[in-house]
């Protein structure tokens, strides 16, 4: 069976990777930067490398998040141009899709991290292995973009005490609450966001974030009053929860139950 790569810093997400390519590619290494995916490409050969776009690395040059997927892309296809690469990635930048077809890449899932549905992308592996180009229409259409105005107050302090690395033992305490309680809001923002309440905590976490990021960004699939509603939630209610929850301030304040239906 042909060899495969997956280079993704999110290893949580390794497992949908092997799932799309199983049928087609044997994954040989699971790689979380570029340095790590540069060794594995020098020793495999692969055939194909399942790209995530941003790795989370830093640039020497401005010390800021790099494109590393797409640099580490050009140094592919300079240095082996018969292994084929497959971008995937959460965002639904434009700039994205035409910088791919200028460097020869052989695939790419926009707003990939969100499409319910597995097959399309494992279609697409399947046409890449087959010799042909697969450039998916923008995945992120069909995801409906997050409305935070159906969180409610509770629901806030629960993933934004989970952003910080809390427990859902003392993100209970700090909230005077109860496990089961944290638990339970934690499954209706699953549900909120993917109609599904067996998503994975670190799946969900990661979402939240890429796509409020995403979702700050004006762009021909939002309107302006989605993005308005976004920031004025963040500036007025998610910043100031991660102030009191940062600061330990929301210790023996008891949140009313009532907003969380």
């Amino acid at each position: 069976m042909k060899k495969a790569i997956v280079v993704e810093d999110q290893p949580v997400l390794w497992h949908y990777a092997e799932t799309c390519l199983q049928s087609h590619y044997q994954v040989v290494s699971f790689c979380t930067s570029t340095h790590e995916a540069e060794l594995a490409i020098k020793q495999y050969k692969p055939d194909l490398v399942w790209m995530d776009c941003y790795l989370g690395e830093i640039s020497e040059i401005n010390q800021g998040p790099k494109n590393s997927g797409i640099i580490l892309s050009a140094w592919i296809k300079k240095h082996y141009p018969q292994t084929k690469i497959f971008l995937f990635t959460a965002s639904d930048e434009q700039s994205l899709f035409q910088g791919a077809k200028n460097l020869g890449i052989d695939g790419i899932a926009l707003g990939g991290k969100f499409i319910k549905d597995i097959n399309i992308v494992k279609d697409g592996i399947q046409k890449i292995a087959q010799g042909a180009k697969w450039l998916s229409p923008n995945l992120a259409e069909d995801f409906q973009i997050i409305n935070v105005a159906n969180f409610t107050l509770f629901e806030f302090a629960v993933v934004s005490s989970m952003l910080l690395g809390k427990s859902s033992g003392q993100i209970a305490d700090d909230l005077d609450s109860t496990r089961k309680q944290i638990n339970n809001a934690l499954y209706r923002v699953k549900y909120k966001l993917f109609g599904d309440e067996d998503v994975p905590r670190e799946l969900l976490l990661e979402t939240i974030k890429e796509k409020m990021i995403e979702s700050l960004k004006p762009s021909k699939y939002h309107n302006l009053s989605e993005i308005v509603s976004i920031n004025t939630l963040v500036q007025e209610t998610l910043k100031p929860i991660l102030n009191q929850l940062q600061t330990g301030s929301f210790e023996k304040y008891k949140l009313d139950f009532s907003l969380d239906s």
